[in-house]
């Protein structure tokens, strides 16, 4: 099992307040729908790139029962995803959600090594 950090105020996050609205659904669903995301890309997408899923596999991951495009053109909208040169990020994702995470993970695979 692994970890991601997940903060005690996503309920209270502006993002969250304008994607919740936008797409008309509540925001524990919004914020359950993110880190289903988040844990997927911890395991799948560790750099934070989903470029390379299909947009219907990442709204599937989130389970949020809206129109695919739309939900997606939001996530960019509201700054939570983030197109660059080379892929669409899941905004501050080494910085706010896995950076420390990856790190211990790494730590660990290395202890394990040594003891073998």
């Amino acid at each position: 099992m692994k970890w991601f950090k997940l903060d005690t105020d996503i309920a209270e996050h502006d993002k969250i307040y304008a994607l919740a609205a936008t797409l008309k659904i509540r925001r524990s669903a919004e914020a359950g729908g993110l880190s289903f995301l988040w844990g997927w890309a911890f395991r799948f997408a560790q750099d934070g790139n989903i470029a390379k899923y299909p947009v219907l596999e990442i709204m599937k991951i989130m389970d949020l029962p809206r129109k695919l495009q739309r939900i997606y053109a939001t996530l960019l909208e509201v700054q939570l995803l983030e197109e660059r040169d080379d892929g669409v990020y899941i905004r501050n994702w080494e910085e706010d959600r896995v950076g420390d995470c990856l790190k211990n993970l790494e730590k660990t695979k290395l202890r394990y090594k040594r003891k073998k």
